[in-house]
């Protein structure tokens, strides 16, 4: 279940890659700073953090599966409690 959300991230990016080359190429460059720039922006720091947090707990040991923080409420945490848990 896991890798698929990494793959879907992997694709939702290179389509906002693809999306900013279309606009290079047909010289929208007002396109390209007000939507690629911050669509990327939040993908890879919203996006690439739950990976890292995903990859991070496959890494690390837990000596108790109980223990290993959840995923889902630390990205819940991240805007409501500022990242405090």
């Amino acid at each position: 279940m896991k890798i698929s959300v990494i793959i879907g991230v992997i694709h939702m990016t290179l389509g906002v890659f693809v999306k900013a080359s279309n606009s290079l190429y047909f010289r929208r460059y007002i396109e390209f700073f007000f939507e690629f720039l911050p669509q990327l922006a939040f993908m890879v720091l919203l996006f690439g953090y739950m990976d890292f947090l995903i990859v991070y707990k496959w890494l690390q040991e837990w000596p108790n599966p109980e223990v290993a923080p959840s995923i889902i409420t630390t990205m819940i945490n991240m805007p409501l409690k500022m990242g405090k848990t």
